[in-house]
């Protein structure tokens, strides 16, 4: 397992409950620090204004609600970030700044790996 987590304040935007608590658990077993998990639109607005983040991990959408003003604002400060969506990945759109759109359900190993990937890229 690779390092590159360690010490990183991750945002966690998702409304499934288990899927959220998983990522929080799995992030700390790879020394990160969770910010969140949180599942709804104004919470995660709240974090991204107001928390230092390194990096970030967004549903689709928050309690039925589109997750890109989130989306918007990890543009704006230049926070790399992974969007998770049950749905079509086409359905995610093109207004992520090319952020990696994964298919639920999936592995918070995969989800990691491409969140280091994100950090790794953007270090150098």
């Amino acid at each position: 397992m690779s390092d590159s987590l360690q010490g990183k304040a991750i945002l966690l935007a998702e409304s499934a409950c288990f899927i959220g608590a998983e990522l929080a658990e799995d992030l700390i077993a790879r020394g990160g620090v969770p910010i969140g998990p949180v599942a709804d639109l104004a919470a995660a607005l709240l974090l991204v204004e107001h928390e230092q983040l390194d990096a970030a991990v967004i549903s689709l959408t928050l309690k039925d609600q589109s997750s890109q003003p989130v989306a918007d604002c990890l543009n704006e400060r230049g926070i790399p970030y992974v969007i998770l969506t049950a749905h079509n990945r086409r359905d995610a759109g093109s207004d992520h700044g090319g952020a990696p759109v994964l298919s639920k359900p999936i592995s918070t190993e995969r989800v990691f790996a491409e969140m280091e990937r994100l950090l790794i890229e953007g270090a150098s």
